[in-house]
């Protein structure tokens, strides 16, 4: 009897926490809210290297632009080469309007021969895809 009176406490609580949370609007379209970007910039910072590692991912998954320049100057203060790595495929994900030349530019500053491959070949695939769209415009 017990039991089943916790039982049904707690499925409750659920079914109102779940409807709270509907009846809030928390949906995908909210993922870049200022909250949430100021929650993604602080784990960027972090030094729990999970936290860091997963908000970094979360910022390249949802493609969060404006985060590119916090990725950026983590990206220069950072000496962790898989950190590094994640930061680039990341920046690549969100593919800002300045992304090819933040790629030259790290490409440049990095002394990492496989971070350097890693950038420059993120820079020409990007002016490649920018070629192919300007040429594809000529030609109709």
């Amino acid at each position: 009897m017990r039991k089943s009176k916790l039982t049904l406490i707690a499925l409750l609580l659920v079914t109102f926490f779940a409807n709270t949370s509907l009846a809030n609007g928390n949906n995908s379209s909210d993922v870049a809210s200022e909250r949430n970007i100021q929650n993604l910039t602080n784990g960027i910072e972090s030094e729990n290297l999970g936290l860091k590692k997963h908000c970094i991912y979360f910022a390249g998954k949802y493609k969060i632009s404006e985060l590119t320049d916090k990725l950026i100057e983590q990206y220069k203060n950072e000496n962790d080469a898989y950190i590094k790595k994640l930061i680039l495929f990341s920046l690549y994900e969100i593919k800002s309007d300045n992304a090819a030349k933040d790629f030259f530019q790290l490409a440049i500053s990095e002394n990492d021969k496989k971070l350097k491959n890693i950038a420059s070949a993120a820079y020409l695939e990007l002016n490649l895809a920018d070629s192919v769209k300007y040429y594809s415009k000529l030609t109709k």
